[in-house]
């Protein structure tokens, strides 16, 4: 499975930030954003989940499923992750990984997950209880409990 960028343009308060961006990133890739403050990797992140407007190009999936064509399939490829601004204070982490798993239509053990990232011994705490560290580990684990092919993270 391969993410395609092609031709993407947009404007961020009145201003370009991406022109004409193109890059392909194939299945078992990781590619990382590396570039100052305010020059658009957040922009180009909600644009390639639809959240930003583009002014021009595509956004494609294995060049047949389009973000704009046929959203919610792209979609159900995508777990993008903005920040653990996500989280719901007051729900448990095991809330989160079954609400997470009705949502996904998901087939992932939650036990497994939790497992593979160590989060059973706080599965019972809620949200506002975690330190930072535990809530980046519920979000990867709420990533594996998706079945998602492709993580986008900013």
């Amino acid at each position: 499975m391969k993410i395609k960028v092609k031709s993407v343009s947009a404007v961020f308060k009145k201003q370009n930030v991406l022109d004409n961006c193109f890059f392909v990133v194939q299945s078992g890739e990781s590619v990382g954003l590396v570039a100052p403050n305010g020059t658009g990797k957040t922009t180009l992140l909600k644009a390639m989940v639809g959240l930003e407007k583009t002014k021009k190009g595509k956004i494609q999936i294995d060049e047949t499923i389009d973000l704009y064509q046929n959203r919610e399939r792209f979609l159900h490829e995508v777990f993008f992750i903005l920040s653990n601004e996500i989280l719901y204070e007051n729900l448990t982490v095991l809330d989160h990984l079954e609400m997470l798993k009705e949502l996904w239509h998901s087939s992932a053990s939650i036990d497994e997950a939790s497992q593979f990232f160590k989060i059973h011994s706080f599965h019972k705490k809620k949200v506002k209880q975690l330190s930072l560290g535990m809530k980046q580990q519920l979000i990867l684990t709420m990533y594996l409990v998706s079945e998602a092919p492709i993580l986008l993270f900013d």
